[in-house]
């Protein structure tokens, strides 16, 4: 069915784009076909994150806007792409860029920044408007509950991250020790993490939960919220599942793979997912400050 009309909302499906294989997601929307009924309609779009140190830091690409020539239409934006000194600009994003684009540059619609997403909404909306009898454009009455909607999701999947991070760094000064041989967590927390460091820390557990959500769902479903342990600690799920992280992948005495509120199917599952991040580890560095060091 050709469709003629353009899209008059658009929501967030999320997940990955099953027609895609670039990290592309789904964004909803409705239209008129051309007996005048509703319809919905996909469109697919890919966010890339190339980085603080340009101006055009992010970039959605329209997967369904191409120029024919393996070029798709695209917003380029900064973070704050509606102030006076963001940027915000339409260009043409070359389909090869998209699909070479490594993995630590994909991001989630969710994670874009609240200002980017409005204005990939708005752009969705305006690059074709619907007008109405008299001309003028006709309001997006779900636009507002749209970006309510990602703006939920962005948080509850940044309470996710933090939580797992927190775990995550925990176990990580726990298990390491310094030059004299004391576990890290006698004389360091996480404060003491350099800027790279955590930002490591953080895109790893990003990149696990990414890859790994089908059994991470699994796997917090089976955790029950917080636990309390013999220590006397309660951990939170994600923080739990942070943890389990850090001695999983770097081949500790306990992780998934020996949890007892989980399947010893399921913690294979996610034994193989952490350890294929391959091993990391935490020392001080001449800085005195905490570094990753990748390898055995």
């Amino acid at each position: 069915m050709k469709i003629n009309q353009p899209p008059v909302y658009w929501e967030w499906v999320g997940g990955a784009c099953p027609l895609s294989d670039c990290g592309a997601e789904l964004i909803r929307g409705q239209t008129q076909d051309g007996q005048g009924q509703w319809i919905d309609v996909l469109y697919r779009v890919a966010c890339l994150d190339a980085g603080d140190t340009v101006a055009d830091r992010y970039t959605a690409v329209f997967l369904d806007e191409s120029d024919g020539r393996g070029g798709f239409s695209a917003l380029a934006m900064s973070a704050q792409p509606f102030y006076p000194q963001g940027f915000c600009q339409h260009v043409t994003a070359s389909g090869q860029w998209v699909d070479k684009a490594p993995a630590r540059e994909r991001l989630k619609f969710a994670d874009l920044a609240e200002d980017c997403r409005k204005a990939v909404l708005h752009d969705l909306f305006n690059l074709h408007p619907r007008e109405d009898a008299a001309g003028g454009a006709v309001d997006i009455p779900s636009l507002t509950a749209a970006i309510a909607h990602y703006t939920a999701e962005a948080a509850e999947r940044r309470r996710q991250l933090e939580e797992m991070l927190r775990g995550y760094v925990r176990y990580a000064l726990w298990t390491e020790k310094d030059r004299q041989g004391k576990p890290l967590d006698t004389n360091h927390d996480q404060t003491d993490l350099a800027p790279e460091a955590l930002a490591q820390a953080a895109t790893d557990c990003r990149v696990f939960l990414d890859q790994n959500r089908h059994f991470v769902n699994f796997y917090i479903k089976a955790h029950g919220g917080s636990r309390a342990y013999p220590n006397g600690q309660t951990w939170t799920d994600f923080e739990s599942l942070g943890g389990d992280l850090w001695l999983t992948r770097n081949h500790h005495g306990s992780g998934f793979w020996d949890r007892d509120y989980i399947s010893r199917q399921l913690g294979l599952r996610l034994t193989k997912g952490a350890q294929a991040m391959g091993e990391v580890h935490l020392e001080v560095g001449d800085d005195q400050m905490l570094h990753f060091l990748t390898g055995a």
